[in-house]
């Protein structure tokens, strides 16, 4: 998935005449959903699309693991549907029954096994046609309620509840459709969504609030605050405190979305430098880009080299057992309001 955008304004202007077709193309679509021209399926059990209107990394893959850790607690069986990006095959992949992982991460894609890792009770699916995966879910496993990771702009599969996540720092009244900026379809698709959330904050910004309720006066909004569990040391399985970062030279690597994220959440832990490197999203890294990593971090005096748990699934085996490497592990921190209203939702049919 392409999520840069041109930095020359530009650059950025001569790309908004291929903005307005790629919107025109999208309008379209919706208007033949809205007019039931296409037909949303409609399923038996409930259905908590995870979404967003941007490219980039907004993070749906904690959000998606944080409310599925939620529901199964609340007695759920819980189904995840996932397109599996970057896995190097086509067709349904059951990542996970529930009670363990059935397929190496070649076939799952780096975010479903992750979450197979993270949920291991929950049963993952891989298929980019959400419909057949839902319906595997609940037929082949029991399911009662879905997750649709990713899923806002596919509109075949209906639901119950849509979640749009915004990466905070954004401002929603600069953006452009791609190419010439990070939008995946017009504001007005906020209408399809009830709750819009604010990601890696703990602010609620008036001026966004406005902004997108212009779109959709309807809309209810909250935070989902990041909180750095523990940092994993994988050569010898051990947690540790993040505070050992606390004034240590370090090397940050990740191929993400948005790489910018992980960097500023590092930086919290206040290290006395860090150097920054960044791989496209989804890379998979190779036996080279290991030995750069390691030169640039002794070239740089660096103590500990910290990368995020999608990244630690795409690296070699052979760099898990590095001394120096540790994984950041996060989760996000649903706010009250946020649970009382999936926890609602999943009661439904």
């Amino acid at each position: 998935m392409v999520t840069e955008i041109p930095k020359s304004k530009l650059a950025r202007v001569c790309l908004l005449p291929l903005s307005w077709l790629y919107a025109l193309i999208i309008i379209i679509r919706n208007w033949l959903f809205d007019c039931q021209l296409l037909r949303s399926q409609f399923l038996s059990v409930p259905v908590i699309s995870v979404g967003n209107i941007t490219v980039g990394g907004t993070g749906k893959t904690p959000m998606v693991i944080a409310i599925a850790e939620m529901l199964l607690q609340k007695g759920h069986k819980v189904g995840i549907l996932s397109r599996g990006y970057k896995r190097q095959t086509k067709e349904q992949v059951i990542v996970s029954d529930g009670k363990q992982i059935l397929v190496p991460i070649t076939l799952a894609g780096d975010e479903p096994y992750l979450m197979a890792q993270k949920v291991a009770t929950a049963v993952i699916i891989a298929d980019s046609n959400r419909v057949r995966a839902a319906r595997t879910a609940i037929q082949k496993f029991g399911c009662t309620v879905l997750i649709a990771d990713d899923a806002f702009q596919h509109r075949y599969l209906a639901r119950q509840l849509d979640l749009v996540l915004w990466h905070n720092p954004l401002a929603p009244e600069k953006e452009h459709m791609l190419p010439a900026g990070r939008l995946r379809e017009p504001f007005r698709g906020l209408r399809r969504a009830q709750w819009v959330i604010f990601t890696r904050t703990d602010h609620l910004s008036e001026r966004k609030q406005q902004f997108f309720l212009k779109k959709n006066p309807a809309l209810h909004f909250t935070t989902a605050p990041i909180r750095i569990s523990y940092l994993w040391q994988p050569a010898v399985q051990q947690k540790h405190s993040p505070t050992i970062i606390f004034h240590q030279r370090i090397l940050s690597f990740c191929g993400l979305g948005n790489h910018e994220q992980f960097f500023a959440l590092v930086e919290q832990l206040q290290p006395s430098q860090q150097i920054m490197v960044k791989f496209p999203d989804h890379y998979r890294y190779q036996e080279k880009d290991v030995k750069e990593l390691l030169d640039k971090a002794a070239e740089h005096d660096c103590t500990y080299l910290l990368t995020t748990e999608k990244d630690a699934l795409n690296l070699p085996v052979d760099a898990l057992q590095l001394q120096q490497l540790f994984v950041v592990v996060i989760n996000f921190e649903l706010m009250p309001d946020l649970v009382a209203v999936i926890c609602a939702v999943s009661e439904k049919v």
